[in-house]
């Protein structure tokens, strides 16, 4: 029974997403655009369907905008938000593979970022209040809830950034960072006290 529940609350999102979904295949196939290709690659390490990804994480239609660009601005009205924000005007470029996990009051505003990056809640990625310059993120980030990443800074490859950290300095990769003041606690597989 509850697999028939879920299938019609499925169907009747699919309903208010199709234009979305026709945007998304539109971009892909006719105008070959590669980075809404990315989308596949986001949605793929859970396993399921676009409608049911969509139905499970509606936050992911955020990030299908920002894939889609200015021609899914119009489309928000008719398919809905969510509380995640990537801003459209710098249109920061996001890699393949971004893992959401209830990214509420998340907000994505960086020069560039890498793929596989992995988000949870309440997440700040943007410019300090004295420089309008952008964050630069590499690849297999993980940003636990609560962190802050500020300024014109470079976040390594392979990085974890713990719940409340503040960056405001970069960071190498393979390192653990946590703390406000921001502290590497691992780095190359090896415990340090490296404060930032």
């Amino acid at each position: 029974m509850k697999e028939i529940l879920i299938s019609i609350l499925v169907f009747f999102n699919g309903v208010r997403i199709f234009p979305l979904y026709l945007l998304l295949r539109f971009k892909q196939r006719v105008m070959c655009d590669s980075y809404a290709l990315l989308f596949e690659k986001d949605i793929e390490h859970y396993n399921k369907s676009f409608w049911h990804v969509l139905y499970e994480r509606p936050w992911y239609k955020s990030v299908l905008y920002h894939r889609c660009g200015d021609y899914s601005k119009v489309l928000k009205f008719l398919c809905g938000g969510y509380s995640l924000y990537i801003p459209s005007k710098n249109h920061t470029p996001i890699g393949g593979g971004i893992r959401l996990d209830h990214p509420y009051e998340t907000i994505l505003n960086a020069k560039s970022i890498g793929k596989n990056l992995t988000v949870v809640h309440l997440a700040t990625i943007g410019s300090t209040g004295k420089s309008k310059n952008l964050p630069i993120l590499g690849d297999n980030v993980y940003i636990g809830c609560d962190a802050c990443i500020m300024g014109g800074i470079i976040i390594g490859n392979n990085v974890k950034i713990g719940a409340n950290s503040v960056i405001v300095k970069n960071v190498p990769d393979n390192a653990t960072v946590v703390g406000n003041p921001a502290m590497i606690v691992k780095l190359n597989g090896e415990r340090v006290n490296i404060r930032l």
